[in-house]
């Protein structure tokens, strides 16, 4: 432990952040050294200038904005694959932020007010593993978020204001595609006011069984549908009591496109309850 223990209390030194008997927690192992700045009222981070071969850095409950002398500082730390930034005062994620420690596997930033991510915010964090972005002030999320993510097996997702409108719930369902285990029930919807309250999870089951999936027939060529020149499910019937393979394989594709179009009716006419038009635009 003491091998541990006095590097770390050098960067201490270093960064000028010793006052009276305060100095850094820290646990050594074999594989790992774990520094822990939590509650010590920093506004920047620490600068590893001593190059010790830190994992896990932890800096909680602190006044961190993640600004270019964080990154700066982050960028000294090469060996890191845990990094907890909860319950600081960052507000946003710009992009390729964390490219600067590529080996990162678990990202917390939990309990921040962070209400924007740029599309590259997590870009470069190929081993990424576990992302938390609990408790903050995100309604929606970049539809680029997971790309290039590879290996993120967890997205914690709890206890933010989510705006479950179809951009949201479409990026949800790319995510759970992506086999990603994201939070539960504990993931609710706050607006709009026909979602809010539900789970998001469940708003996101609900929209992807709407969404239109018909294969074209391949032996015909594609036709638009006019949904003004239809005047309901009703005109596909007309071949039922026709006899022969022909009026058969003209049933099932005249069906096929029925089916269709009735999904993209529903689907139509659920993402305008989920997302209602502004009042100045009548359709």
């Amino acid at each position: 432990m003491e091998r541990c223990w006095q590097p770390l209390l050098l960067l201490w030194l270093t960064a000028g952040l010793v006052k009276n008997n305060e100095t850094v927690n820290c646990s050594c192992s074999t594989h790992q050294l774990t520094a822990n700045f939590t509650n010590k009222h920093l506004q920047v981070i620490p600068e590893n200038s001593e190059n010790v071969n830190v994992t896990k850095l932890m800096i909680e409950g602190n006044l961190i904005t993640l600004n270019n002398t964080d990154q700066q500082a982050l960028a000294s730390y090469p060996s890191l694959v845990e990094l907890h930034l909860d319950a600081n005062w960052i507000t946003a994620i710009p992009a390729k932020y964390f490219s600067v420690v590529p080996n990162l596997r678990v990202l917390s930033l939990a309990r921040n007010n962070i209400s924007s991510l740029d599309p590259q915010a997590f870009s470069d964090l190929e081993v990424l593993t576990e992302l938390d972005l609990t408790h903050n002030l995100l309604t929606s999320l970049p539809a680029q978020l997971i790309s290039g993510l590879n290996k993120l097996q967890v997205l914690n997702l709890q206890g933010n204001p989510w705006n479950c409108s179809c951009p949201l719930l479409t990026i949800i369902g790319q995510i759970d595609a992506a086999n990603v285990t994201m939070g539960g029930p504990q993931v609710i919807c706050a607006s709009p006011a026909e979602q809010a309250g539900r789970e998001l999870l469940n708003a996101a089951a609900l929209y992807s069984t709407l969404l239109p999936s018909v294969t074209p027939d391949p032996q015909k060529p594609k036709t638009p549908v006019h949904p003004q020149q239809t005047s309901g499910p009703s005109v596909i019937m007309t071949t039922t009591q026709s006899t022969g393979q022909n009026n058969s394989t003209s049933k099932g594709t005249t069906s096929r496109a029925a089916d269709h179009f009735l999904h993209l009716n529903m689907w139509t006419h659920k993402c305008k309850l989920i997302t209602p038009s502004p009042s100045s635009n009548p359709n």
